[in-house]
């Protein structure tokens, strides 16, 4: 017997037999990953969103050829820049995965790609018919399409609810982590709280607020992005409408 077990069966109840280890679960934001693919970068040559690529990945094969040619790139950064904008070309759908500050991941479906670039992502899901649409409580119809508009770096992601002729019935901004691409996924950390507008009402409300505040009170959502959310809110309460009408004009565009 060792040591621990020696004292178990001599020890009365309650006695700490041995210290144990306190294990914590992080969830790394984009920012965050760019850190440690800045950190790798010091002991071998590391491209620019390495920690976000190999995120839901097994097979890392191309990453270890990409990796392997940087070796012999002066510019890191644009090498790495390159590399997302093939990753992202050509590709007609991909997923859109939503994680919770509790860890729960959401897969929220496959989109159709309208737009799929660095600075401009605008995307195509059609909804089932039933239920409402999230935090407008406008009810959902076969056929209606969410238009989904942002950037990779952004803080947070238009959505634009319309029925199945793009007429808009509703404005719904997710506010977020810094949005990622995996290679197949748009990926953030849902903060929680969300911005809503009804398209024909001048009422704007924040909803999910309270959901926030228990992160924030139970120490999952530090004070540095806090600051980061009111700044993001303020903007979207004040944008929001226009955010969405150039969001549904966008998608008008690419659709032709």
């Amino acid at each position: 017997m060792n040591e621990t077990e020696v004292r178990s069966r001599v020890s009365e109840p309650y006695t700490v037999l041995q210290d144990g280890e306190c294990i914590v679960e992080i969830i790394p934001s984009g920012d965050a990953k760019i850190i440690l693919d800045n950190v790798r970068n010091s002991v071998m040559p590391t491209i620019i969103g390495h920690h976000t690529y190999k995120t839901f990945r097994r097979n890392t094969a191309l990453l270890d050829l990409v990796e392997a040619l940087l070796g012999h790139c002066s510019d890191r950064v644009g090498f790495s820049s390159e590399f997302m904008r093939q990753l992202m070309s050509g590709r007609y759908r991909v997923g859109i995965v939503h994680i919770r500050p509790n860890g729960d991941a959401l897969r929220l479906g496959m989109a159709d790609v309208l737009r799929l670039e660095p600075s401009e992502v605008v995307l195509m899901r059609r909804l089932r018919g039933g239920g409402y649409l999230d935090g407008l409580g406008i009810p959902k119809a076969e056929g209606d399409l969410a238009i989904t508009c942002t950037s990779l770096g952004s803080n947070y992601l238009i959505h634009v609810y319309t029925d199945g002729s793009l007429r808009p019935k509703g404005i719904y901004a997710n506010v977020n982590t810094p949005v990622e691409f995996t290679g197949s996924n748009i990926l953030y950390v849902d903060l929680a709280v969300d911005v809503v507008k009804a398209w024909d009402s001048g009422e704007v409300r924040v909803v999910d607020y309270d959901e926030y505040m228990s992160y924030v009170k139970m120490g999952i959502i530090p004070q540095r992005i806090q600051d980061r959310v009111s700044d993001v809110m303020r903007e979207l309460q004040t944008n929001i409408g226009k955010l969405g009408e150039d969001c549904l004009s966008r998608a008008r565009d690419l659709m032709g």
